[in-house]
């Protein structure tokens, strides 16, 4: 999993240098999807991060709302729209999951919601990639 990050992280680099919207779409897409597959698999074996872990799942949504920010003239398409729906969701996770971490939540009677909240990300980024092939 870590090397998926890694990889994920390394690749959002190599966009910032030299991509497309779509690409650097794409990459967004995909680290936001890692991260909550990470954050979801440690809530699943009861191991959430501590307050100074969770900025490394805060990031990655600010950066994605950068990367909106400067392709908002790409506002009306579909994808920008998914995309958009995706950081605003995947930031609602993590919202609940830091919540539930302050508050000594007893994991197991969220971790159903919390799992479907993750499908649904995975949903949304398949729906930003199939966007982004119809554009091509």
């Amino acid at each position: 999993m870590l090397r998926r990050i890694a990889l994920a992280f390394c690749l959002l680099g190599l966009a910032a240098c030299w991509s497309s919207y779509a690409d650097r779409a794409r990459v967004h897409a995909e680290l936001l999807t890692l991260m909550a597959d990470k954050l979801v698999a440690l809530v699943e074996v009861a191991a959430p991060p501590p307050i100074e872990g969770m900025g490394e799942y805060v990031y990655p949504a600010k950066r994605a709302h950068e990367f909106l920010t400067s392709y908002s003239g790409y506002a009306e398409y579909q994808s920008h729209r998914q995309l958009t729906e995706l950081v605003t969701r995947y930031e609602a996770l993590v919202r609940r999951i830091d919540a539930a971490r302050a508050g000594a939540s007893d994991w197991s009677s969220q971790i159903d919601g919390i799992r479907r909240e993750n499908e649904e990300l995975h949903r949304i980024r398949g729906a930003v990639d199939q966007s982004l092939e119809s554009r091509r």
